[in-house]
């Protein structure tokens, strides 16, 4: 190991310059318009829509009572066409189309078939000004005619909004240009007891001209048309009167610019894979903040819809998909912005929590299965919010995530330690005791596999549980003081999470998926694959590989776009790299719609729901958790770098962990790194080890051909010399030596009535 010599540096400066440069892969044409589950999604981290789509959704409106909650639909004011390729679903003559994804824009061209003239139209959701959308037209002559040539310009923002009770349109001047202003409120609350009035938004757009003009003494013509989409009438006029006075523009290329350094995820050797990186990685960025925007408030930050924010797929609401798929992701990329996200699980109101608990006959807090502006449960069967509990693990999981990348404690008291705590509580109370396994089962449960419900000891929803109480007892131990408790109160959580069942079958090696699973049955997704990743579970080598290869012949034809990531990285993990490479092409291939890339939710032909951003996440997961090999547990990140199928180069522009930031190049013989240690670097804590050998932090370069290691070490103290447990199950109470006191213990026996209560409701 060593520092890179000067022809290396310069090496991996022309790969940087590659990943970040003007690639074709970026741009993906088609001479047709496409079909409705094929149509990409423009977002900015606030707003987003379909192209040419006739509605606008802001991040976190939502308009209905309770399970009638739906992503608020505001008339697309931005939706200016002009004549020759108005209604583009129709596929009108001469007119083609191109998704520039390096900058961010949908491009639809018109050729005049008499070579007089082109047109070419641009529409994108800026990336600093976040709360607008922008329509450039470029009318050009193609000959030295010296006659004016005019086209026609319309407005189809579609017909009114049922969601927004819009007060009659008003007109706005500024700088001798007219905008019209649309301002209203949702007509109904989620929640009266949550939310005093319905959400206000205001809309600001420009006046419709009849054409665009070029003068007889002009060869071209062009023209900027805006609108706003904001929470409130001053946001909304603020932007649009910044937008008159700058270079839009050149504001929104700098910032996708930014983006594409920050996330630009390349190969080189497989170029529809390229292009599927890219797509992906595009749909996924589009819906969180940028870095720098004009005017971002936190209290506007929500969680992710599998199908982003432009969508209305799943009613715009938030499942797990967000803590699971979505954040460890971008925590990779990005900890602040996955703290941002985290922001949405937090901020939520205690009662909210509590309450969506006690509607179930529990304690603790629970967190929904779907939500959306309130927190409360807004699934529209009773059946799913009480089985698919393991929503409440999976946002501690995120939470855990977040806490091994960063070691932020101070966040960690402020913001976590009571959920943590309630939510393990939760557990502790829906766990029902087994006299004859001397073991905790949890019962009248939905795992990710929903074609399989209301059964006991579903293998994900035991683990991510116990994982959830090992964290809840780290918080308590964290916050003893400010939370109130006792020392046998937290420490109960541990030996609660220790003796949770774990279904396996010894005489075939394998995690049945839950307790009665039939060997052969058919699964809609396979629960105990994630045992491996993203949960991380301790197993022997046979029995990891046992559960992917008997769940991989089971699962069904029409397969979720989240199944095999986890196979590829699974058999990446046993160094089985042919059977990896088999899997990852069901990754991607069965759930990409083309020409531009859509994702998709299932794998049948326009099949779910569509811009699916949980799939595009799961693509990334398996090019950053498989192939680069990226672990996250506490005190340490590990990387195990090797190339995907068919290529030659994998380029990832910026990994975070610690405060330290790097740049990964993988080729043929192995990996270039580059670190650098930013001023947040808690350098005297952290150490790099490439191949086995040991350095310091510093910004340089390294090579090596097999693992990367950074080690934490925390120097600063906490309360009670707190530490967070590796997650154990399955172990029999009288194992743990604890069985007499904790079956004893008042507050179990009072946690486990309500528990069997429950049980006699199914």
């Amino acid at each position: 190991m060593g520092g890179l010599s000067i022809g290396k540096c310069a090496l991996l400066a022309g790969i940087i310059s590659f990943a970040t440069g003007n690639d074709s892969n970026f741009r993906l044409p088609s001479s047709t318009f496409p079909a409705r589950n094929e149509r990409p999604v423009l977002s900015n981290g606030n707003l987003g829509f379909e192209v040419f789509g006739d509605s606008v959704f802001l991040n976190g409106v939502y308009n209905g009572l309770r399970s009638q909650s739906k992503r608020a639909r505001i008339p697309n004011y931005a939706n200016y066409q002009f004549e020759h390729c108005a209604n583009p679903q129709l596929n009108p003559p001469n007119c083609a189309y191109q998704l520039d994804m390096q900058y961010g824009r949908f491009r639809t061209v018109y050729n005049d078939p008499g070579r007089r003239f082109r047109v070419t139209h641009d529409v994108y959701a800026h990336r600093y000004f976040t709360h607008s959308i922008v329509n450039r037209f470029r009318l050009e002559k193609l000959t030295a005619d010296q006659n004016e040539l005019s086209i026609q310009i319309q407005l189809n923002q579609g017909a009114g909004s049922g969601d927004i009770n819009f007060r009659d349109p008003e007109r706005f001047t500024n700088r001798e240009d007219l905008f019209w202003v649309h301002c209203g409120r949702t007509n109904q609350v989620e929640e009266p007891m949550h939310q005093n009035e319905g959400s206000e938004v205001c809309v600001f757009h420009s006046d419709v001209p009849q054409k665009l003009t070029v003068p007889s003494d002009r060869t071209s013509q062009e023209i900027l048309l805006y609108a706003t989409f904001a929470r409130d009438r001053a946001t909304a006029m603020m932007e649009m009167v910044s937008l008159t006075v700058v270079n839009p523009e050149q504001h929104h290329l700098t910032q996708m610019e930014a983006d594409w350094s920050q996330y630009g995820i390349t190969v080189e050797g497989n170029d529809e894979l390229d292009r599927a990186i890219k797509a992906s990685t595009f749909q996924l960025f589009s819906n969180i903040a940028p870095r720098q925007s004009h005017y971002i408030l936190i209290r506007y930050m929500y969680g992710l819809s599998s199908s982003g924010i432009g969508g209305d797929d799943f009613n715009g609401h938030i499942f797990y998909d967000n803590d699971l798929w979505i954040i460890p992701t971008i925590l990779l990329f990005n900890p602040e912005e996955a703290r941002r996200l985290l922001f949405y699980r937090t901020r939520t109101f205690n009662t909210v929590l509590s309450q969506n608990a006690v509607e179930q006959g529990h304690s603790g807090w629970r967190f929904p299965r779907a939500s959306g502006f309130t927190g409360i449960e807004l699934s529209q069967s009773d059946t799913e919010a009480r089985l698919e509990h393991h929503t409440t693990a999976d946002v501690a999981f995120a939470l855990r995530q977040y806490l091994y990348a960063t070691d932020d404690l101070s966040w960690f008291q402020i913001n976590v330690c009571r959920i943590a705590y309630q939510t393990a509580l939760f557990w502790k109370n829906r766990v029902h005791y087994n006299s004859n396994s001397d073991k905790y089962d949890i019962r009248h449960v939905t795992g990710p596999d929903t074609t399989h419900s209301n059964v006991t000891n579903n293998a994900f929803t035991n683990m991510v549980a116990a994982h959830n109480l090992f964290l809840g007892e780290f918080a308590g131990c964290m916050c003893q003081s400010s939370l109130g408790l006792r020392n046998e109160e937290w420490k109960e959580l541990v030996l609660v999470a220790k003796s949770i069942s774990m279904p396996y079958d010894a005489v075939n090696d394998y995690h049945p998926q839950f307790e009665g699973y039939s060997r052969g049955s058919p699964v809609g997704q396979a629960d105990a694959v994630m045992l491996n990743f993203p949960l991380g579970m301790d197993m022997d080598s046979t029995t990891k590989h046992n559960d992917l290869d008997f769940y991989s012949r089971s699962v069904g034809v029409n397969s979720r776009a989240t199944t095999w990531p986890m196979y590829t990285i699974g058999w990446l993990d046993l160094d089985e790299p042919d059977r990896a490479a088999a899997e990852f092409q069901r990754t991607y291939q069965r759930f990409m719609n083309p020409p531009f890339y859509v994702w998709q939710e299932w794998s049948s032909p326009g099949s779910g729901a569509s811009n699916f951003i949980t799939g595009a996440s799961g693509l990334l997961q398996t090019i950053l958790n498989g192939y680069a090999g990226v672990r996250l547990a506490d005190g340490k990140m590990t990387l195990k770098p090797r190339l995907p199928p068919g290529t030659t180069q994998l380029f990832i522009p910026e990994i975070h962990y610690m405060g330290l930031k790097f740049t990964l190049s993988i080729h043929g013989t192995g990996f270039n790194v580059m670190f650098t240690v930013t001023p947040d670097a808690p350098t005297s804590s952290l150490k790099i080890i490439i191949d086995g050998s040991e350095s310091q932090p510093c910004t340089c370069m390294h090579a090596g051909r097999e693992t990367i290691v950074i080690e934490y070490t925390r120097q600063q103290s906490v309360p009670n010399d707190c530490k967070l447990q590796p997650t154990t199950v399955n172990m029999r109470l009288a194992d743990q030596g604890a069985a007499t006191s904790i079956l004893a213990s008042p507050m179990v026996f009072l946690a486990l009535l309500p528990a069997a209560l429950f049980s006699r409701w199914f």
